[in-house]
């Protein structure tokens, strides 16, 4: 299956974007379809309109053969809400969807009139998820394929931080005092000598924990510190002076911003 992505500009006037894209013989391609816009330009709209066109159409597919992803829990529950909103207003007799719209989506025709109540009577099978849903509910399907743990779990929040910490709490005992190495010990000691305090050493080192996949793209040259040190010393002095003038950053850290 080939993917289709859509991406809307922001839209005025009450327009709303075309959200299905027919095929020859007009029926609308059966692919995956990828929707990008700003805010209040209609993505939602156009996903219902979508769903309407599969749910309702010739193809008939059945709702637990869809899955919308999006971002945050809000949309995804929005978009739910929505599509059950609008098989309700067609079932209730409108011809046309959006139902107030002069330019709607989606028509009801005979075929969607006749498909209307039995899909409208399954669509809690339809999943509109998070990409974390999303991708835990693969996972839970297929746990020996993905080499995991068939009853594992998501931690968030406050437990997610106290594992953390545990972790590099061990890590710590690890590197300074059960497995301690010269070399190791010289660079705890140059980290500290920049920190001062242990616990800002690890809000850095956790900070660029978040960004470790930039540590592994080789686009990415950070440099050395010899590069910039002096670039830095000079900033922080001309700021405590109050006369911050501008200097070229090395080609190398330019380059990775």
């Amino acid at each position: 299956m080939s993917t289709q992505q859509q991406t809307f500009g922001f839209l005025s006037g009450g327009q709303r974007p075309s959200a299905v894209q027919t095929a020859e013989g007009g029926r609308p391609p059966r692919q995956n379809v990828v929707i990008e816009a700003g805010a209040g330009t209609g993505k939602t709209t156009a996903i219902v309109a979508k769903v309407l066109d599969l749910l309702l159409g010739d193809d008939d597919v059945a709702p637990e053969r869809m899955v919308l992803v999006t971002f945050t829990e809000k949309a995804a529950g929005e978009i739910a809400d929505r599509i059950q909103s609008a098989l309700t207003e067609i079932e209730r007799g409108a011809d046309r969807w959006p139902v107030n719209s002069d330019q709607p989506l989606f028509q009801v025709g005979p075929a969607a009139r006749r498909a209307v109540e039995r899909q409208l009577a399954r669509i809690d099978a339809l999943r509109s998820q998070t990409i974390h849903s999303f991708c835990q509910s693969l996972l839970r399907q297929y746990p020996i394929e993905a080499g995991i743990d068939p009853q594992f779990r998501i931690i968030e929040g406050f437990d997610r931080s106290l594992l953390y910490g545990q972790i590099f709490d061990d890590w710590i005992d690890d590197e300074t005092r059960v497995r301690a190495l010269p070399q190791a010990a010289r660079e705890w000691e140059a980290l500290l000598e920049q920190c001062t305090y242990l616990f800002l050493a690890r809000g850095y080192i956790f900070t660029m924990l978040e960004k470790r996949h930039l540590l592994l793209d080789e686009r990415y040259d950070i440099g050395t510190i010899a590069e910039y040190e002096q670039i830095l010393i000079d900033a922080v002095a001309a700021s405590m002076s109050g006369s911050i003038t501008s200097r070229r950053w090395p080609a190398t850290c330019a380059k990775s911003i």
